[in-house]
């Protein structure tokens, strides 16, 4: 099923601006509580105790809306949509099990900044969870996305395999040093971000947490996404 992925797709939007040398590891940003975008002034969930000056690191820490807004802006939603195809966001991740959700996309010809923007920071779309763990395992795993499966392998009563499923490269979406860049950013997310109950002692772990409206009832939905070890991922979830 669809849910809005909230601040875990900031992510994707840090991926696609280091990527597209809109952005580096060394620039600063000033939040002050707000971003205006066209007409609208849009708020950072800390509205009233801005972040400050922060580098793009802490802005992934501080889940700092604005900087997801500009990066988005900057990004223009020609390139911006291109990025949601090639990480699998405007199609399906084609799992070998039956009754895969479609994402729920703004149309690129309507969305305009405002919907750029939010987009930007996880709001406005609704994506599935198979579709966002596998866009995310590509900055684990070099820029290279790779199709899930459910299984690895069958075997029959008595333990021969009966059938395997190898590894299948869908495509390089990102650079390896983007992907590397993105590991170290998650890794600081946990260890020194607001993702700091994810620390597992003995363990490097990367992640991201993420709040969105449901609605207009004030319920929220509630996600993390991580993997480990951050310096060479095996595991996501």
């Amino acid at each position: 099923d669809t849910y809005e992925p909230g601040s875990t797709f900031k992510l994707l939007t840090t991926s696609i601006a280091l990527e597209e040398g809109l952005t580096n590891m060394n620039e600063s940003f000033v939040c002050t509580g707000s971003y205006k975008v066209a007409d609208t002034t849009l708020h950072c969930w800390r509205r009233g105790n801005p972040h400050g000056t922060q580098s793009l690191k802490e802005a992934v820490g501080n889940s700092c809306n604005p900087v997801f807004m500009q990066l988005g802006l900057r990004t223009g939603i020609e390139k911006y949509y291109e990025y949601m195809n090639l990480f699998g966001i405007t199609g399906k991740t084609g799992i070998d099990y039956p009754g895969e959700g479609s994402a729920i996309l703004q149309s690129k010809d309507t969305a305009g900044p405002v919907g750029l923007a939010t987009m930007s920071y996880g709001q406005g779309i609704a994506v599935t969870p198979i579709q966002l763990i596998t866009a995310i395992s590509a900055i684990g795993n070099d820029g290279v996305m790779m199709k899930p499966h459910i299984v690895k392998e069958l075997k029959d009563k008595d333990g021969n395999t009966v059938e395997k499923y190898e590894p299948e490269i869908v495509r390089q979406i990102l650079s390896e040093k983007t992907a590397d860049e993105m590991c170290e950013i998650m890794e600081y997310v946990v260890s020194d971000g607001g993702a700091g109950t994810a620390k597992v002692e003995g363990y490097r772990v990367g992640g991201k947490t993420g709040t969105a409206d449901k609605g207009q009832s004030g319920d929220v939905v509630v996600s993390f996404l991580c993997f480990a070890p951050a310096d060479d991922p095996q595991v996501i979830m």
